[in-house]
């Protein structure tokens, strides 16, 4: 089987930032170096890193998707006629990708597809000089991430270079009215930050009457190229028995719906008092240590990410365990 294709070079290596189709073609030129490289060896894993690159920019390119179907049925793929060699595509990605990183701001998302470009050039180049600059300079810009979650992207090319089309508005297409949807990722929990600072100060220490004092504090990053509306946070505080490790108690539970829209971070406070009594005659209500879980849920129900303070937690319900990404959280039988 022979595709021919043909790839102008004047495109790829042109630094224009705000012609994604320049981005485009790189994902299409990655797919013919990975088909090409498969056809020879069908295991190879550059190869195959190249085919989800390619993906990644392009979803819905028949001939990435021929190449990773005949692959999956352990099948070689024909070669695709073309000049292009890996060190063109490489030298194009890399000069490409240093004129994005000029652009970058603050939170942008643009930085992730950014990322992922110098990722997959530093498979090839570990030692580019331009590799490791891109690399520190993203890092420093608070762009970080392993080249599998990026592997498993796709990204809008659209939404990320500032396209005219906005989602969830209506446009006049030839005296018809279209509305354009608003698309949220499959893998958006690979996208979302979640951090959870807890503290514990002692309150009111008397004979017998004593207090303590625990504080949140919820970060959640939204990394994806779309807003993520009516999503919920429920953190659980959790208390340990000193005499009986396995004992453990739901003290307070928090939920708070929130929307944060692409790019952007939204901070959570959530405060909580426990009062126990330590005297003759008083059951004792004192926890060794507190622990907490948390979890953010979709409109749903169905679980987006989770943080926890304390593997131990797996023994507050046998359920805890089944609750990953995806599956449907149940706060009733936790409790």
């Amino acid at each position: 089987m022979k595709i021919r294709i043909k790839i102008l070079l004047g495109l790829l290596v042109s630094t224009t930032v705000f012609a994604d189709k320049i981005d485009s073609t790189l994902g299409k030129y990655a797919g013919i170096i990975a088909t090409n490289r498969l056809a020879k060896d069908a295991s190879n894993e550059k190869a195959l890193i190249l085919l989800k690159y390619a993906l990644c920019i392009n979803p819905d390119d028949e001939n990435v998707l021929l190449t990773k179907g005949l692959i999956q049925r352990k099948m070689k793929p024909g070669k695709i006629k073309t000049t292009k060699k890996i060190d063109s595509f490489l030298n194009a990605l890399l000069k490409r990708n240093k004129a994005l990183v000029k652009t970058l701001k603050k939170d942008d998302p643009l930085g992730y597809l950014c990322l992922l470009n110098v990722k997959v050039a530093e498979v090839f180049k570990p030692d580019e000089r331009s590799v490791i600059l891109q690399l520190v300079k993203l890092g420093k810009a608070g762009f970080e991430g392993e080249l599998d979650d990026l592997l498993d992207s796709q990204f809008d090319l659209d939404a990320l270079f500032g396209a005219k089309k906005k989602a969830g508005k209506k446009k006049k297409t030839s005296g018809k009215t279209k509305t354009v949807s608003k698309e949220v990722p499959n893998n958006l929990h690979k996208r979302i930050d979640l951090t959870v600072s807890f503290k514990k100060k002692k309150g009111n220490y008397s004979h017998s009457d004593k207090t303590d004092n625990l504080s949140y504090k919820i970060k959640i990053k939204n990394r994806n190229t779309v807003e993520i509306e009516n999503y919920t946070i429920t953190v659980l505080t959790v208390g340990v028995h000193p005499f009986a490790k396995k004992s453990m108690k739901i003290i307070d539970s928090y939920t708070k719906k929130f929307s944060i829209t692409k790019a952007k971070q939204v901070e959570i406070k959530h405060f909580y008092t426990h009062s126990w009594h330590q005297h003759a005659g008083c059951s004792n209500t004192e926890f060794e240590y507190y622990a907490y879980l948390a979890v953010i849920t979709d409109e749903n129900d169905k679980v987006i990410k989770s943080a926890s303070r304390r593997t131990i937690l797996l023994n507050i319900s046998p359920n805890l365990g089944k609750y990953g990404k995806g599956t449907t959280f149940n706060l009733n039988s936790l409790k």
